[in-house]
């Protein structure tokens, strides 16, 4: 640290520990997020198996790591597009404290870098420039980062290091004052400091002693020790701040804090949260500047891809489970889906599901009526006035079928002579999520009476137990008995 007494926030990344682990922590994040570079729909490269195709960006890594961790600090980064006459031949990363950028009123016009004692002007297409987005700033660089935010805590955690290393360097001896009788000589009062100085070892001018007049030699204790100053609430606050800041959770900065907060369910929902709110936010403003400053005019893409994550994949599987039991339960699926958050693909609602299935029992009831007695080659399919197709036994049949499936919690395989082919293949394609309103959508198209409960006491006591249970394997701990 240059100035102890004005550190500045370069001085305090590398002096306080949480600080540097903050911005590792996001820098790292960003580096090992899964990635391809696209050309058009075609994945021409990707992380999992990267062979530069692109044949300029030979580690990728490292450069997403320094960006993210000068966009973390600096608010800003910079790559250095170095290029022959016709193509890209590299990207390497530039020190943003180097670089000045010129902006007028039309807009960015380059950059004023300064190496070396040498400074020059860099047009605007040399640099990819990653800013951060600043409400106060229309144009460049934001004007706070996540480290500057969180440098006032840091400068209290550092300066408590600082009283305690100092203490220790004057032999653990708190701060004293030396008074002494009468009016000794020159020379006494100077051997009796030199003996006090030589023995506080390292003092610094807070530490500082004088010799006054006394009745005796008496040391008076003027300053505090580790004991005085050992504020765990205090380190612990500032220590939250540093992780509000840097956009980090508690349970992932400090190992302690999971033990008091939950466990591994809350540290697991903690670190999904990370991703969600910091680090992918994070990686759409990278994406974004290499894909629109230096990939676009090559034809080429960049896309980070999160899902791929096994924090998002694990989530995704607790997600299913909670569907499959709510499902299996009775519940219809366009309820089921909301309420876990399922999301559709552009174009589809729960309402458009719902419309689509009682278009499917329709279609099975007008099936079923078309197949009347069908299976029967004796049978007189001759209509009858006023007479209804009889169609007890495949109802009777798909009603054991349902009974079956019922008791096994899912499609039981079943075969019929009654029950039309084409119904039990569309009940089976519906699959392991479906095919109980499926079957309760034919058998009510024929007999008009509701779906077949669940034969429990209560369905509320079922459904609030799922939704622990759900609750429970999102967050990834077991549900309270």
């Amino acid at each position: 640290v240059k100035d102890e007494d004005a550190p500045e926030a370069v001085d305090l990344f590398r002096a306080v520990p949480w600080l540097y682990r903050g911005v590792d922590m996001r820098a790292n994040a960003v580096a090992a997020m899964p990635f391809a570079i696209m050309r058009g729909e075609t994945e021409i490269d990707t992380s999992e198996d990267y062979q530069n195709k692109v044949g300029w960006l030979p580690d990728p890594w490292r450069l997403l790591y320094l960006t993210e961790a000068s966009l973390t600090v600096f608010s800003r980064a910079y790559w250095w597009n170095e290029r022959n006459r016709v193509l890209q031949t590299a990207a390497r990363y530039v020190q943003p404290e180097t670089i000045e950028e010129e902006i007028k009123p039309a807009g960015l016009v380059g950059f004023w870098r300064t190496a070396n004692g040498v400074r020059q002007f860099v047009p605007a297409d040399r640099l990819t420039y990653f800013w951060r987005p600043d409400p106060w700033v229309e144009l460049g660089p934001a004007l706070s980062s996540p480290m500057l935010a969180a440098v006032a805590s840091a400068g209290v955690i550092r300066n408590l290091d600082r009283f305690s290393a100092a203490f220790f360097q004057r032999g653990a001896i708190k701060a004293t004052l030396l008074t002494v009788s009468g009016n000794p000589q020159a020379s006494e009062r100077e051997r009796l400091k030199t003996w006090w100085n030589q023995l506080m070892t390292g003092v610094r001018n807070a530490f500082s002693n004088a010799v006054i007049n006394a009745d005796a030699v008496t040391p008076v204790v003027i300053g505090e020790g580790l004991a005085e100053l050992s504020n765990a609430t205090l380190t612990a606050e500032k220590r939250q701040d540093i992780a509000q800041a840097m956009g980090i959770p508690m349970t992932m900065m400090f190992s302690e804090s999971a033990r008091g907060l939950g466990g591994a369910g809350v540290a697991a929902e903690d670190k999904l949260t990370f991703y969600d709110g910091t680090i992918v936010p994070e990686c759409r403003i990278i994406e974004a500047a290499i894909n629109d400053q230096l990939l676009a005019p090559m034809g080429l893409r960049f896309a980070f891809r999160p899902e791929t994550l096994d924090v998002y994949q694990e989530d995704e599987s607790a997600r299913s489970q909670a569907f499959t039991a709510y499902v299996n339960a009775g519940l219809p699926i366009e309820v089921v889906g909301p309420m876990l958050g399922v999301e559709l693909p552009d174009g589809w609602d729960w309402d458009k599901i719902a419309k689509l299935k009682e278009e499917k029992a329709q279609a099975m009831a007008d099936a079923m009526q078309g197949a009347n007695n069908s299976n029967d080659p004796n049978a007189d399919n001759t209509p009858q006035d006023n007479q209804p197709p009889d169609n007890s036994k495949a109802i009777e049949d798909l009603r054991r079928w349902r009974v079956k499936s019922n008791k096994r919690g899912k499609l039981a395989p079943f075969e019929s002579d009654w029950i039309p082919v084409a119904i039990m293949e569309e009940v089976k394609a519906h699959g392991d999520n479906g095919w109980r309103d499926a079957l309760d959508d034919v058998i009510v198209s024929y007999t008009g009476e509701e779906p077949e409960p669940l034969p429990v006491a209560d369905t509320s006591e079922i459904v609030a137990a799922l939704r622990e249970a759900t609750k429970a394997a999102l967050n990834g701990h077991a549900p309270a008995e």
